[in-house]
Protein backbone atom coordinates (compact mmCIF):
# COMPACT_ATOMS: atom_id res chain seq x y z
CA UNK A 1 0.00 0.00 0.00
CA UNK A 2 1.51 3.45 -0.94
CA UNK A 3 -0.76 5.70 1.02
CA UNK A 4 -0.12 9.41 -0.39
CA UNK A 5 0.05 12.61 0.20
CA UNK A 6 1.07 15.38 -1.85
CA UNK A 7 2.16 19.23 -1.61
CA UNK A 8 2.45 21.08 -4.89
CA UNK A 9 4.43 23.76 -4.60
CA UNK A 10 5.62 25.95 -7.76
CA UNK A 11 7.72 23.21 -10.48
CA UNK A 12 7.73 20.86 -7.07
CA UNK A 13 5.57 17.87 -6.24
CA UNK A 14 6.43 16.10 -2.88
CA UNK A 15 4.88 12.51 -2.38
CA UNK A 16 5.82 10.85 0.85
CA UNK A 17 3.80 7.46 1.88
CA UNK A 18 4.56 4.05 3.21
CA UNK A 19 5.20 0.96 0.71
CA UNK A 20 3.87 -2.33 0.45
CA UNK A 21 3.60 -5.00 -2.29
CA UNK A 22 2.30 -8.09 -0.72
CA UNK A 23 -0.71 -7.72 1.84
CA UNK A 24 -1.32 -10.58 4.16
CA UNK A 25 -4.48 -10.91 5.92
CA UNK A 26 -4.89 -11.35 9.81
CA UNK A 27 -6.93 -14.43 8.91
CA UNK A 28 -9.82 -15.71 6.96
CA UNK A 29 -12.53 -18.06 6.91
CA UNK A 30 -13.49 -20.84 4.22
CA UNK A 31 -15.74 -23.58 3.28
CA UNK A 32 -14.30 -26.83 3.76
CA UNK A 33 -12.16 -28.73 1.39
CA UNK A 34 -13.63 -31.89 0.51
CA UNK A 35 -11.79 -34.86 1.68
CA UNK A 36 -9.28 -35.65 3.65
CA UNK A 37 -6.58 -35.01 1.38
CA UNK A 38 -7.80 -31.68 0.50
CA UNK A 39 -8.66 -29.84 3.86
CA UNK A 40 -6.63 -27.09 5.06
CA UNK A 41 -4.99 -28.68 7.59
CA UNK A 42 -3.81 -25.71 9.57
CA UNK A 43 -6.35 -22.86 8.35
CA UNK A 44 -3.93 -20.77 6.96
CA UNK A 45 -2.79 -22.90 3.78
CA UNK A 46 -4.71 -20.47 1.15
CA UNK A 47 -2.36 -17.24 2.72
CA UNK A 48 0.88 -19.26 4.21
CA UNK A 49 3.55 -18.73 0.74
CA UNK A 50 3.64 -22.16 0.16
CA UNK A 51 2.54 -23.04 -4.05
CA UNK A 52 2.11 -26.31 -5.53
CA UNK A 53 3.10 -28.20 -8.46
CA UNK A 54 2.14 -28.67 -11.84
CA UNK A 55 1.31 -31.98 -10.83
CA UNK A 56 -0.62 -31.18 -7.89
CA UNK A 57 -0.05 -34.76 -6.07
CA UNK A 58 3.54 -33.60 -5.59
CA UNK A 59 4.93 -34.19 -1.91
CA UNK A 60 7.47 -31.62 -0.90
CA UNK A 61 7.79 -32.92 2.34
CA UNK A 62 4.21 -32.51 4.23
CA UNK A 63 2.25 -35.20 2.10
CA UNK A 64 0.86 -35.47 -1.08
CA UNK A 65 -0.42 -32.51 -2.69
CA UNK A 66 -0.53 -30.67 0.93
CA UNK A 67 -0.21 -27.35 -0.20
CA UNK A 68 -3.63 -27.75 -2.13
CA UNK A 69 -7.56 -27.07 -0.47
CA UNK A 70 -9.56 -28.96 -3.10
CA UNK A 71 -13.43 -28.24 -3.57
CA UNK A 72 -15.50 -30.37 -5.52
CA UNK A 73 -19.48 -30.51 -3.80
CA UNK A 74 -19.23 -27.02 -2.89
CA UNK A 75 -18.78 -23.03 -4.69
CA UNK A 76 -16.78 -22.40 -2.55
CA UNK A 77 -16.61 -19.13 -0.36
CA UNK A 78 -13.11 -17.10 1.67
CA UNK A 79 -13.71 -14.75 3.95
CA UNK A 80 -10.67 -12.59 4.47
CA UNK A 81 -9.79 -10.37 6.97
CA UNK A 82 -7.47 -7.64 7.52
CA UNK A 83 -6.18 -5.99 11.02
CA UNK A 84 -6.50 -2.21 9.19
CA UNK A 85 -8.04 -1.06 6.56
CA UNK A 86 -6.38 -1.73 2.92
CA UNK A 87 -6.23 -0.46 -0.18
CA UNK A 88 -5.82 -3.12 -3.04
CA UNK A 89 -5.13 -3.35 -6.72
CA UNK A 90 -5.16 -6.88 -7.61
CA UNK A 91 -5.63 -10.07 -6.40
CA UNK A 92 -3.83 -13.24 -7.42
CA UNK A 93 -4.96 -16.58 -7.29
CA UNK A 94 -3.24 -19.71 -7.42
CA UNK A 95 -5.11 -22.60 -9.38
CA UNK A 96 -4.42 -26.04 -10.82
CA UNK A 97 -5.65 -27.23 -13.67
CA UNK A 98 -5.58 -30.89 -14.12
CA UNK A 99 -8.55 -31.99 -16.95
CA UNK A 100 -7.98 -35.63 -17.04
CA UNK A 101 -8.35 -36.01 -13.54
CA UNK A 102 -10.99 -33.57 -13.06
CA UNK A 103 -9.03 -30.39 -12.09
CA UNK A 104 -10.87 -27.83 -13.94
CA UNK A 105 -10.81 -23.92 -13.31
CA UNK A 106 -14.11 -22.20 -11.71
CA UNK A 107 -16.62 -20.81 -14.20
CA UNK A 108 -16.86 -17.16 -12.59
CA UNK A 109 -14.82 -15.64 -9.62
CA UNK A 110 -16.36 -12.80 -7.30
CA UNK A 111 -14.22 -10.73 -5.40
CA UNK A 112 -15.65 -8.11 -3.49
CA UNK A 113 -18.80 -8.36 -5.28
CA UNK A 114 -17.40 -8.06 -8.61
CA UNK A 115 -17.51 -10.84 -10.95
CA UNK A 116 -15.13 -12.21 -13.45
CA UNK A 117 -16.17 -14.95 -15.74
CA UNK A 118 -13.77 -17.34 -17.03
CA UNK A 119 -12.83 -19.38 -20.63
CA UNK A 120 -11.55 -22.47 -18.54
CA UNK A 121 -7.88 -21.95 -20.66
CA UNK A 122 -6.47 -19.36 -18.63
CA UNK A 123 -3.77 -21.70 -17.12
CA UNK A 124 -2.89 -24.76 -19.43
CA UNK A 125 -3.39 -28.44 -18.57
CA UNK A 126 -1.05 -30.45 -16.19
CA UNK A 127 -0.16 -26.93 -15.02
CA UNK A 128 -0.40 -24.34 -12.14
CA UNK A 129 -0.28 -20.74 -12.37
CA UNK A 130 -1.46 -17.64 -10.71
CA UNK A 131 -4.49 -15.50 -12.15
CA UNK A 132 -4.68 -11.92 -11.74
CA UNK A 133 -7.64 -9.91 -11.40
CA UNK A 134 -8.20 -6.14 -11.16
CA UNK A 135 -9.98 -5.97 -8.16
CA UNK A 136 -9.60 -2.71 -6.43
CA UNK A 137 -10.59 -2.98 -2.67
CA UNK A 138 -10.46 -0.74 0.43
CA UNK A 139 -11.57 -2.09 3.73
CA UNK A 140 -10.86 -4.39 5.86
CA UNK A 141 -13.40 -7.41 5.28
CA UNK A 142 -12.74 -9.14 1.45
CA UNK A 143 -15.45 -11.87 0.32
CA UNK A 144 -13.83 -14.00 -2.57
CA UNK A 145 -16.78 -17.04 -3.96
CA UNK A 146 -15.28 -19.35 -6.51
CA UNK A 147 -18.02 -20.90 -8.14
CA UNK A 148 -18.63 -23.93 -10.78
CA UNK A 149 -21.97 -25.51 -10.34
CA UNK A 150 -20.55 -29.04 -11.24
CA UNK A 151 -20.18 -31.59 -8.79
CA UNK A 152 -17.94 -33.96 -11.01
CA UNK A 153 -15.82 -31.12 -11.16
CA UNK A 154 -12.60 -30.37 -8.53
CA UNK A 155 -11.38 -26.58 -8.36
CA UNK A 156 -7.90 -26.64 -6.47
CA UNK A 157 -6.27 -23.08 -4.69
CA UNK A 158 -3.01 -23.47 -3.26
CA UNK A 159 -2.47 -19.73 -2.88
CA UNK A 160 -4.21 -16.40 -2.93
CA UNK A 161 -2.45 -12.80 -2.59
CA UNK A 162 -3.30 -9.43 -2.22
CA UNK A 163 -1.03 -6.59 -4.30
CA UNK A 164 -1.98 -2.72 -3.51
CA UNK A 165 -0.96 -0.26 -5.79
CA UNK A 166 2.96 0.07 -6.85
CA UNK A 167 5.16 3.12 -6.11
CA UNK A 168 4.21 4.95 -9.46
CA UNK A 169 2.10 7.57 -10.49
CA UNK A 170 1.84 10.61 -13.01
CA UNK A 171 3.87 14.00 -12.77
CA UNK A 172 1.18 17.06 -13.22
CA UNK A 173 2.87 18.49 -15.50
CA UNK A 174 4.72 17.49 -19.48
CA UNK A 175 7.30 19.48 -19.39
CA UNK A 176 10.77 18.32 -18.83
CA UNK A 177 11.17 16.91 -14.42
CA UNK A 178 13.42 15.06 -12.91
CA UNK A 179 12.02 11.98 -10.18
CA UNK A 180 13.60 11.32 -7.16
CA UNK A 181 12.56 8.41 -5.12
CA UNK A 182 13.70 7.99 -1.60
CA UNK A 183 13.57 4.91 0.94
CA UNK A 184 13.76 6.84 3.88
CA UNK A 185 13.39 4.16 6.22
CA UNK A 186 16.76 2.23 4.17
CA UNK A 187 18.18 5.92 3.50
CA UNK A 188 18.85 4.61 -0.24
CA UNK A 189 17.63 6.79 -3.07
CA UNK A 190 17.22 6.13 -6.92
CA UNK A 191 16.68 9.28 -9.57
CA UNK A 192 14.73 9.16 -12.81
CA UNK A 193 16.88 11.44 -15.32
CA UNK A 194 14.88 14.40 -16.55
CA UNK A 195 12.09 12.94 -18.71
CA UNK A 196 8.98 14.56 -20.24
CA UNK A 197 7.28 11.59 -19.78
CA UNK A 198 4.69 12.12 -17.57
CA UNK A 199 4.30 8.11 -16.18
CA UNK A 200 6.97 7.68 -13.35
CA UNK A 201 7.42 3.99 -11.45
CA UNK A 202 10.16 4.17 -8.50
CA UNK A 203 10.20 0.32 -8.20
CA UNK A 204 10.73 -0.13 -11.98
CA UNK A 205 13.21 2.49 -11.82
CA UNK A 206 15.31 0.09 -8.85
CA UNK A 207 14.19 1.29 -5.88
CA UNK A 208 14.33 -1.25 -3.12
CA UNK A 209 11.21 -1.54 -0.74
CA UNK A 210 9.64 -3.69 1.58
CA UNK A 211 6.44 -3.54 3.38
CA UNK A 212 6.27 -0.73 5.71
CA UNK A 213 9.13 1.18 4.26
CA UNK A 214 8.69 4.98 4.51
CA UNK A 215 9.30 6.64 1.11
CA UNK A 216 9.37 9.81 -0.67
CA UNK A 217 8.69 10.81 -4.46
CA UNK A 218 9.91 14.37 -5.29
CA UNK A 219 9.22 15.72 -8.36
CA UNK A 220 10.94 19.00 -9.66
CA UNK A 221 10.28 20.55 -13.23
CA UNK A 222 8.55 23.76 -15.04
CA UNK A 223 4.86 22.89 -14.89
CA UNK A 224 4.08 25.26 -17.59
Amino acid sequence: MFKIKALVLIGVLVISGTASSDVIPSSYVSTDGDGDSYMDDTGKQLADGLIGDNLYYTDFGNGAAYEWVGWMTANPTINFKFDTPVKLSQVLIGFNRHERYGVFLPKTVTIAGKSFALKGTEIGDWKRGFLKFNAPFNGTDLTITLKDDDSNRWIFVDEIKFISPAIQGTAPWVTAHTVICQNTTQNKTVTIPKTKSSAWNCEKAGLAVKSGDKVKVTIEGTKY
